[in-house]
């Protein structure tokens, strides 16, 4: 038997350290004290017998799955804030293969897959939502899935890969109703490929997701968030490009109020030089990609298109259900978190024919970084626990 050549063996240890690194992080801080949505979730999950539950939930703006997967994870493991995580934890996790996987259905080299699981794994923004006890890393989970089961089906559009892709996409519209644009980005690439097979499943998939919902608009059940900031504007457009290039660095004296989290050095120099460098670089990676363009083989062409497509119209279609368009604006950035994993492995595959791409990653590693430092000094989810907590000690003695 032939033993595994030492760049395998190298390959595989890269890989695993990745995936280390990306566990720590995200289990760093993971029992921190829950925030107004977290106990929105746990309030849902926790209704028993399980169909109770499930119909309650129905009433939310988030679809259910999400939160059968914690009623059941409450049930053996516990509430505390920790244990309750483990599910987004897991997500988390379960994405970083899945971003590897895909640019190896890309036609790009192991280490350009490494490279892009490395960014996944400390993406700031990535890492702060596989804490938090919500559907968006399970939403994000299963954006990356479907986008690798499309890349198979246009590729080899047999009837067990368009099952697949039909279920994953399925699931994706349980999770968060913002997969709806994602779906739509996707229908729009099987018709640009001329995947006429794929393209009657996944409409078939498609009413079925639909009527349901159809219905539910028709009865008045179809609820809207209230939040008061959902609404597309400058602030919003400019959050969306922030975070994508830096994380979770906020300019919320450019940004305004805008959903995610709200995280940032005292010196708003910092916060402004660290976003500026991150435009910078993304701008000029997606260049180098642009002059080199005929360099890709007709495989790996493909790919960066669907990455394009599948971040393009959903961002469109979310900023445009923020505006007066839109019977009821509602811009939600987080609903969006499934671009996150496509930008970085859209960026990466932009600039794997460049002799500096190894100076590019370790810029963005590093901006990363920058921006989880914050998060983990100065970040609470619920600004208000230390005085709960004192509040609660006093009654408690009392």
């Amino acid at each position: 038997m032939n033993k595994p050549q030492l760049p395998q063996l190298n390959e595989i240890f890269l890989f695993l350290m990745i995936l280390f690194i990306g566990l720590v992080l995200r289990l760093i801080h993971l029992n921190g004290p829950l925030s107004f949505d977290e106990v929105c979730s746990w309030s849902f999950a926790r209704r028993t017998p399980f169909i109770q539950m499930w119909n309650v939930a129905l009433s939310d703006p988030t679809p259910p799955l999400y939160y059968a997967v914690l009623h059941f994870t409450m049930r053996f493991l516990g509430d505390t804030p920790a244990l309750m995580r483990i599910p987004s934890v897991v997500f988390g996790m379960l994405i970083l293969p899945l971003v590897y996987w895909c640019m190896r259905q890309g036609s790009f080299r192991k280490m350009d897959g490494l490279y892009a699981v490395l960014l996944v794994s400390v993406s700031s923004m990535l890492v702060y939502y596989s804490q938090e006890l919500r559907a968006y890393i399970m939403l994000a989970f299963l954006g990356v899935l479907s986008v690798g089961l499309l890349l198979r089906c246009l590729r080899n559009p047999t009837l067990a890969n368009n099952l697949f892709y039909a279920v994953a996409i399925f699931i994706m519209s349980y999770t968060h109703h913002y997969g709806l644009f994602l779906l739509a980005a996707q229908i729009l690439c099987i018709i640009l490929y001329r995947r006429w097979q794929t393209l009657l499943v996944s409409l078939l998939t498609s009413a079925l997701i639909a009527l349901p919902l159809f219905l539910r608009i028709l009865q008045g059940k179809f609820n809207y968030s209230d939040a008061i900031d959902r609404v597309t504007n400058w602030g919003a457009v400019i959050a969306l490009i922030n975070m994508l290039n830096v994380g979770t660095i906020d300019l919320i004296t450019i940004t305004e109020q805008q959903p995610g989290p709200h995280v940032a050095y005292q010196n708003f120099s910092m916060n402004l030089a660290i976003s500026i460098v991150g435009l910078v670089i993304f701008l000029i990676i997606f260049l180098i990609g642009l002059t080199k363009l005929k360099g890709y083989a007709p495989e790996q062409r493909q790919f960066m298109v669907i990455l394009g497509i599948c971040i393009v119209v959903p961002v469109t279609l979310a900023l445009l259900a923020g505006s007066p368009l839109s019977p009821r604006p509602q811009w939600l950035l987080r609903g969006l978190i499934y671009i996150w994993p496509l930008y970085y492995m859209l960026a990466v595959v932009n600039c794997s024919k460049s002799r500096f791409k190894g100076f590019f990653i370790a810029i963005i590693v590093l901006i990363n970084c920058l921006s989880l430092y914050p998060y983990y000094t100065m970040f609470s989810r619920c600004k208000e626990a230390t005085a709960l907590e004192q509040l609660n000690s006093r009654t408690t003695n009392i």
